[in-house]
């Protein structure tokens, strides 16, 4: 008799019952041992998708570590690191400056521009204007921090519960590095404030964004006397 056949929730010699009753019990037992190993599966490939991006952080960092010129990079990594902060969405605040992290996570800013993707505007005092082929890079970069940050969610979720902090904190400190840093490296310079604020807007809509649909964490105000 296999599992389900055995299972003791129905028996097919119960008052009332029929073959028939018992056949349809069977079926939706076996649908239901399918879903929880679905799922499982999907666990486990979640699982080693975490451990395959933790341990490409900590080559990035174990190689770069003596390199001085990423030291403000690798000082804000540690920074969130030390928050116990997902690795893929570190990674993915990083991945528009290092193109050898988009190699190794398979993360290419390459994809075709959608209609969102077609310009990007930072406010400054300059009105310096960006080339449509860096504001796609960037508009693509944005477009994966909030891919990750949907997948990190049950993990991430609680560092957004404070969406000030969340977006002028530690995780604005390293995006707007990102951003400047990568803006500096193709011949544009912008005011720091106008990209720290740029990060800013962006990051609190997210964490706005991942705290949807989630009445836990909810405030549940005083206990009732």
């Amino acid at each position: 008799m296999s599992d389900v056949e055995s299972f003791g929730g129905f028996e097919s010699t119960n008052q009332g019952s029929t073959p028939e009753s018992f056949r349809q019990f069977q079926e939706r037992m076996k649908a239901a041992a399918a879903q929880i190993q679905a799922i499982k599966a999907s666990e486990q490939r979640q699982k080693q998708s975490e451990d395959k991006l933790a341990q490409i952080l900590l080559d990035f960092i174990t190689t770069h570590q003596n390199d001085s010129a990423l030291a403000d990079f690798l000082e804000h990594i540690s920074t969130l690191l030390a928050l116990n902060m997902p690795a893929a969405f570190i990674l993915s605040l990083i991945l528009l400056y290092f193109e050898e992290l988009q190699v190794k996570t398979g993360l290419l800013l390459t994809q075709p521009p959608t209609s969102e993707q077609s310009s990007l505007q930072l406010i400054n005092p300059d009105r310096t204007e960006i080339p449509p082929a860096l504001s796609l890079k960037v508009s693509l970069w944005i477009q994966e921090i909030y891919k990750t940050a949907l997948l990190s969610r049950p993990k991430l979720v609680k560092f957004t519960l404070d969406t000030e902090q969340f977006s002028t904190g530690p995780v604005n400190k390293l995006a707007s590095h990102t951003l400047s840093k990568f803006l500096e490296k193709n011949g544009i310079y912008q005011y720091p404030g106008a990209i720290s604020e740029f990060c800013s807007q962006y990051l609190k809509g997210l964490a706005i964004e991942l705290q949807k649909d989630l009445p836990e964490l909810a405030d549940p105000g005083p206990p009732a006397n």
